[in-house]
């Protein structure tokens, strides 16, 4: 897949995240802030994300009509057969993130560093997040006092 980075405005967008764990919190956790309206589905949900007030929890499972409607949909499940249905609903023109395969995703979440007037944006294209979060906390350590 060949990539085109950019900085994508949020504002008053419908985006749903699939999955209540540690991967659906730090996706949140990006997400919270930016003007999104964010739905959360998942029939267990990390207290992390249920203290969020930004945004609606569905204490269920996933449900086919879930992706309507959504501008952006952020599948974060240990479960291989919820995020292929997840997938195979989405309709085109819906941006997709399947964090467990990256094969199935239109983007990528990059490691940023953000003020006000500066944003410094690092990925691996999605091979290696953990890396790209390295690499964002040693640019923070040396551009920290310049921006």
């Amino acid at each position: 897949m060949v990539n085109y980075p950019i900085y994508l405005s949020l504002e008053q967008r419908n985006i749903l995240v699939v999955g209540g764990g540690k991967i659906a919190n730090r996706k949140i956790q990006g997400l919270v802030g930016k003007g999104a309206m964010i739905t959360v589905v998942a029939p267990e949900i990390c207290p992390e994300i249920v203290e969020q007030k930004e945004l609606e929890v569905l204490w269920r499972p996933y449900d086919r009509g879930d992706v309507a409607g959504k501008f952006m949909v952020f599948i974060c499940t240990d479960q291989p057969t919820v995020n292929s249905s997840v997938v195979a609903d989405c309709q085109e023109g819906q941006l997709v993130n399947d964090c467990t395969m990256k094969e199935r995703s239109d983007f990528y979440n990059m490691a940023t560093l953000e003020t006000d007037q500066l944003v410094v944006a690092i990925s691996s294209k999605g091979t290696d997040p953990a890396q790209a979060k390295a690499l964002k906390n040693q640019l923070a350590k040396i551009i920290g006092p310049l921006i």
